[in-house]
């Protein structure tokens, strides 16, 4: 999350693909040792993970999303990771702020 939609995409985009290529490998791996063939996984598009399982955005997006994946699901926790790897220590703090600050008190509203 940042302040700026665009700025919290350019930060969360090249981790998060990282982050599921390095999922494939460790799928891949266990399947080979487990005596089974790696299965084929789809390419992962980016806009389809963030339109849905994966939430990014700017503090309202952010509000909203996890608002409608609230009612939809009837979640009553939710958990947040704010690093998908080697993110800045202050970009994870400010991260943490903005959801303590702008989010939490919206969705408890």
């Amino acid at each position: 999350m940042a302040e700026r939609s665009q700025d919290a995409h350019e930060r969360f985009r090249p981790r998060y693909l990282a982050y599921l290529e390095e999922l494939q490998t460790w799928q891949a791996e266990s399947a080979i040792r487990a005596g089974h063939a790696p299965l084929k996984l789809p390419v992962v598009d980016y806009g389809a993970m963030t339109s849905t399982v994966a939430v990014c955005g700017s503090p309202a997006e952010v509000t909203e999303r996890l608002g409608i994946m609230r009612d939809m699901l009837s979640l009553d926790t939710q958990l947040v990771m704010t690093d998908m790897g080697g993110m800045p220590t202050e970009t994870i703090v400010r991260t943490i702020e903005l959801t303590s600050s702008e989010v939490l008190p919206a969705l408890a509203a």
